[in-house]
């Protein structure tokens, strides 16, 4: 690994992190939320990688859209609210107060992500 490896990001004042992406297989990201990311509204999803999470720190959700939300607790005896997997294409909406490991496959690449508000997405679906 070199340091050209390594690399900060902030989406949104709600969602900021660090992460190391080597080669094409697959990143991988620490990233805290401190709120709801995208902003009240608005969905995101990868249109490639699957995002595969493991909550470190803290409390929250994750909301899939047309399938709900989830409860994320670091603390719960339950893995189904330790980790996630948000599929290739699927909107989602992080919420809470949480860090998180994330590993993308194959590795993020901001050309294949997206944010859109919920109005745009319902028109697209028309």
């Amino acid at each position: 690994m070199s340091r050209s490896d390594v690399y900060r990001f902030k989406n949104s004042k709600a969602c900021e992190g660090v992460g190391i992406s080597g080669d094409t297989e697959s990143s991988h990201d620490v990233i805290v939320i401190t709120g709801r990311y995208p902003d009240e509204g608005y969905w995101a999803r990868n249109l490639r990688a699957r995002e595969e999470v493991i909550i470190a720190h803290g409390i929250g959700s994750l909301a899939l859209r047309g399938q709900g939300n989830f409860l994320l607790d670091a603390t719960s005896r339950d893995d189904r609210e330790r980790a996630a997997v948000v599929e290739p294409g699927q909107w989602f909406a992080w919420d809470g107060s949480m860090s998180i490991s994330m590993v993308c496959r194959p590795r993020f690449r901001e050309d294949e992500y997206e944010v859109k508000s919920e109005h745009e997405i319902a028109r697209e679906e028309q």
